[in-house]
């Protein structure tokens, strides 16, 4: 069984590869937001490949392994189901114990397709509606930048002190109060991040900030940071562990 993360790359490898027997492809919704959305999905896979039993009926040897896929999907959903995201994608079949398992932080359409080829067309359509969100996570001396596209999140820099260190020794002799420096330091850390859209390419940026930092973002950041920002989350996040940043970006947009 694999349940790696894909990008899209590997998911029009696995439409490429072709399969001696036939391949189940099967979208589920696993949608949380539903009330007693596990059982709902288990319904939901039942239903799909007794309408696929059905269809295939005189193929009595390709109607016991597509039983034997539905029951190990429905251990799966037995085991994973706390840590499934809102859309979960299964390949399945019998050449080399074929298993993939593809999770999208949205709602998806259920639907089971059997051919020789993994079917990913539904797949890339997702994919191809995500936004690659950059988020800002920052207190007035650390700034953490994320690229956050669909499941993946990874960590661009990390900048500490850096800014603030830089502004201090350039506005020595007119300092006049933190909150004067303060923005300063948003108005060149947002003008540095702004750059960084040619480098890595992002659509929207989401800034997670402590809630006295607002006012002061909202007015200095930098005119190119400005009209990418769709959004900011009080709070002090700069510490969490990544997994945890990742969660606090899903659940922002």
């Amino acid at each position: 069984m694999n349940t790696n993360i894909f990008k899209k790359e590997d998911i029009l490898k696995l439409w490429e590869t072709l399969h001696k027997e036939p391949l189940v492809s099967l979208y589920l919704d696993t949608d949380h937001k539903e009330s007693d959305w596990e059982k709902k999905a288990r319904i939901t896979v039942k239903d799909l490949f007794k309408k696929l039993i059905e269809e295939n009926s005189e193929d009595k040897d390709l109607v016991e392994k597509l039983k034997e896929y539905e029951e190990e999907i429905l251990d799966y959903l037995d085991t994973a189901w706390r840590y499934l995201k809102n859309g979960t994608v299964f390949f399945i079949g019998s050449e080399h114990n074929h298993f993939e398992v593809i999770e999208l932080p949205k709602k998806i359409m259920s639907e089971i397709y059997l051919w020789e080829k993994a079917l990913v067309e539904p797949l890339v359509k997702y994919l191809d509606e995500f936004k690659k969100y950059l988020a800002v996570v920052m207190d007035t001396r650390r700034a953490r930048v994320f690229l956050q596209y669909a499941w993946e999140i990874r960590e661009i820099e990390d900048i500490i002190d850096n800014f603030w260190d830089k502004i201090k020794e350039k506005i020595a002799r007119d300092w006049k109060d933190e909150k004067w420096v303060i923005a300063r330091y948003i108005n060149q850390l947002s003008e540095h991040i702004a750059d960084l859209k040619e480098k890595i390419g992002f659509d929207e940026i989401v800034v997670f900030a402590p809630k006295k930092l607002e006012n002061l973002i909202e007015k200095e950041v930098h005119r190119d940071f400005k009209k990418d920002l769709i959004k900011i989350i009080p709070g002090n996040f700069t510490k969490l562990n990544i997994n945890d940043i990742k969660n606090k970006i899903i659940e922002s947009l």
